[in-house]
């Protein structure tokens, strides 16, 4: 089997975020595809989410485009943003942005801080089988988001976005599945980043580069 050539490039958030530096950012990218890019009400959530752009905007060159390619960016009827001829996928968590892009197969990538949650807002997302492996100890919030990246990362790189259930996504180790189809996914873990956990998922076995992104 092939592998898909992927490349992860990454950031963090500014510790202050200014309006000022938000009107900064959207200027260095084309106006064309801001129109319909998604809203926030949040200033820290609207900016991490243009960075997410400004990082595949980076990475374009890689792929032998020009950064005015980004322009091509439109979006799917479910929302996913798409270019031609590149699977590209972008997440945040908290001061962490990911971005991830490939010219060889479907990628999806999640990043999510370690922190405290409310188990009754999320056992919905998860089999039977996979509660009962759920760890009563300090390691409960690990196992959780290394399983709850996966699924998310597989969510994103199918496309379909919420008309997957998350308790049909099935995890077995570094592949998933959903229930019914026949699509085996890869993941890979990111372990650069202290504090988080994320995942890669391509549909493809991924050989992966990492970049950290300073430039802000």
């Amino acid at each position: 089997m092939t592998s898909a050539n992927v490349r992860i490039l990454y950031c963090h958030l500014p510790h202050h975020i200014t309006q000022e530096q938000y009107e900064f950012l959207k200027a260095g990218l084309p106006q064309s595809i801001l129109s319909s890019h998604t809203e926030y009400r949040q200033l820290k959530d609207a900016f991490a989410s243009l960075l997410g752009l400004v990082l595949l905007q980076q990475l374009l060159p890689e792929f032998g485009f020009e950064q005015s390619y980004l322009k091509n960016l439109s979006y799917s009827l479910l929302g996913k943003p798409l270019l031609p001829n590149l699977y590209f996928n972008y997440s945040h968590s908290f001061e962490m942005v990911v971005c991830a892009a490939s010219a060889d197969c479907n990628v999806g990538v999640d990043t999510e801080k370690i922190r405290d949650l409310e188990w009754d807002e999320y056992n919905f997302c998860f089999s039977e089988d996979e509660k009962k492996r759920f760890p009563e100890n300090q390691y409960f919030k690990d196992f959780f988001f290394e399983l709850w990246t996966k699924k998310e990362s597989l969510i994103k790189a199918d496309g379909r976005a919420m008309r997957i259930e998350m308790n049909t996504v099935n995890i077995d180790s570094d592949k998933g599945s959903i229930t019914g189809e026949e699509a085996v996914w890869y993941f890979t873990s990111l372990n650069t980043f202290p504090g988080y956990i994320t995942h890669l998922c391509t549909a493809l076995p991924s050989v992966c580069t990492v970049n950290h992104f300073a430039q802000l």
